[in-house]
């Protein structure tokens, strides 16, 4: 604002940081430390620097020197105008620019445009097109007196043809027969039924598909012996403050306890639940019970802490509501999996109907977007968001029945004369009023997107991903199939690479009662309440598995 109100024209730049400020002034100390640790040599060519708007040192000894002003540039005001004329006065006349638009092209314009010989040329500008302004830079080097090239022609020796004298042919007496005209008949056609038109119409479309992978997949042949490896992991884990922690895998490997004691109100949900349990004894025999109490219902369990997932990702938050919480573990897992393979997720931009490109979102680079598959390996996708739509509208249906009831209760109570009794309804239902406007219920538009599994077809729209995606769903398999079939698109030529999201976690507050429910039911959950007599995998004292969630 105070450089508008002095006159000039300022225009809010979309960086990330305030670069070519003291602001940032800590990355540059930064970036030195590791061009130290690389092999920089003197330039053999003279280069100008930004930061001085002189030439770059030249000659044995002056590394260091170089260092200090790439260091430098970071925080430093960009001496553009010094250097154009720094390239002037060294004899160059001939300005390219290299890279999107034509910015620096009009620098060039503005600041030696009145000086002599001076020829200013762009490679790339949106309105023109990539192949029409490279074109056009070739042209206008060309028209500078830079066309005649380096090309040398080829240089052949003659090729001697021997001459040979022919005979003249004596020609043959008689006469030339001419054949008969004749009607052809024509060629019997076989006769096809509906079945045959059928068949001949699938060969048809096989072959129409056929055709269009091996243009799609630019005529690569089906690989069935490639390598395939894995090159970025990551893990969320429970019971850590941060779901995907850096330190989740050494957690793992050092044996780190994640079960923990499930809180006493969702312990009361499966007690209420009227659950019949099939309980196993020594011998083998079963026997089914009734639980009845707090102490025969799951106690321990392997549960998440919240996480964020546009604050500790940088989602986008406008698209959380249309997403499960299995989604947004599988979706943090995918990103996370990205850094960690070193694949960039990349500002995209598009073009207005003025030519002119403005920021769009993050994304793959372009040239990985079409080779990329993904599959999302989930056991419960969608329940949590189901679990709390539908205990919502219950919810809501059953605070109106009481408020129905309070009513004629009220009506009755005044009827009778019971003034203390009418007023404890009144108040009764005053709060409950306050409780269905505070708790509104609404139907939620995005039901189909929270509760349908669509994990993978969410992450790859957001990362842009335009390779094959699905979901699988094989229980405690899910991950394991999901590398299966990764494995066969990569073999076969389908994608380049695949990017699997995997999670699960019956363990919120939404499930826990209904799954928990469900695994003490069938027998298959173990009921102890300390750690140690629970957790014990391959031994024959375990008689069941500890719930928990993850995501990879």
């Amino acid at each position: 604002e105070a450089v508008r109100e002095a006159g000039y024209v300022a225009r809010p730049l979309q960086v990330s940081h305030a670069f070519h400020t003291k602001i940032v002034a800590p990355a540059g100390e930064s970036l030195a430390k590791i061009l130290k640790t690389m092999d920089l040599r003197p330039p053999v060519i003279p280069i100008v620097s930004n930061v001085l708007g002189d030439f770059y040192p030249m000659g044995p000894g002056v590394v260091p020197e170089m260092i200090d002003l790439l260091g430098r540039q970071v925080y430093s005001p960009v001496q553009f105008v010094k250097g154009l004329n720094t390239l002037y006065d060294a004899g160059a006349r001939l300005f390219v620019e290299l890279g999107p638009k034509r910015i620096l092209y009009g620098f060039v314009e503005d600041v030696l445009g009145a000086r002599e010989g001076v020829v200013s040329l762009f490679t790339n500008h949106p309105r023109i097109g990539d192949a029409a302004s490279v074109n056009l830079a070739l042209c206008g080097l060309y028209a500078a007196g830079l066309g005649y090239g380096l090309a040398v022609k080829e240089q052949r020796e003659p090729v001697v043809v021997e001459r040979r004298e022919i005979a003249q042919s004596t020609p043959i007496a008689g006469s030339v027969s001419v054949a008969e005209e004749k009607t052809l008949e024509p060629f019997p056609r076989p006769v096809l039924t509906e079945a045959d038109r059928y068949i001949e119409l699938g060969k048809l479309f096989t072959e129409f598909l056929d055709r269009g992978f091996r243009i799609y997949s630019q005529g690569k042949a089906q690989q069935t012996s490639v390598e395939v490896v894995i090159t970025g992991a990551a893990l969320g884990l429970p019971g850590v403050d941060r779901v995907f922690d850096d330190a989740n895998i050494e957690r793992m490997l050092r044996g780190d306890v994640f079960i923990e004691p499930i809180p006493m109100h969702l312990r009361q949900q499966m007690v209420e639940k009227n659950i019949t349990r099939l309980v196993k004894s020594e011998s083998g025999e079963g026997r089914f019970e009734i639980i009845k109490d707090l102490n025969d219902v799951i106690k321990l369990a392997a549960r998440a802490r919240d996480f964020d997932l546009v604050s500790d990702f940088g989602f986008p938050e406008d698209r959380i509501p249309a997403l499960d919480r299995v989604t947004k573990l599988a979706i943090a897992a995918g990103i996370d999996a990205l850094r960690d393979a070193g694949i960039p997720l990349v500002m995209h931009y598009k073009t207005t109907t003025k030519g002119t490109m403005l920021p769009d979102r993050w994304m793959l680079p372009e040239e990985l977007r079409d080779d990329t598959g993904i599959i999302f390996a989930s056991a419960f996708p969608g329940y949590d968001s189901y679990a709390e739509i539908i205990s919502g509208f219950y919810q809501d249906q059953i605070r109106k029945e009481r408020l129905k009831e309070l009513r004629s209760l009220y009506a009755l109570a005044n009827s009778l004369g019971s003034n203390g009794l009418a007023e404890e309804i009144r108040q009764r239902i005053e709060s409950l009023q306050q409780e269905i406007e505070k708790n509104p219920y609404q139907f939620d538009r995005r039901f189909l997107f929270r509760v349908l599994s669509m994990g993978h077809s969410q992450f790859a729209e957001y990362i842009g991903a335009r390779g094959p995606n699905t979901a699988t769903n094989a229980a405690c398999a899910s991950g394991t199939q999901a590398v299966g079939i990764g494995c066969d698109w990569i073999r076969t030529g389908r994608c380049r690479r695949v990017i699997i999201i995997s999670a699960d976690d019956i363990t919120s507050e939404n499930l826990m009662g209904w799954f928990g429910s469900g695994f003490l039911a069938s027998g298959s959950a173990a009921t102890d309440e300390i750690v140690e007599e629970a957790a014990t995998p391959f031994d024959r004292r375990r008689h069941g598995l500890i719930i928990g969630m993850g995501a990879s």
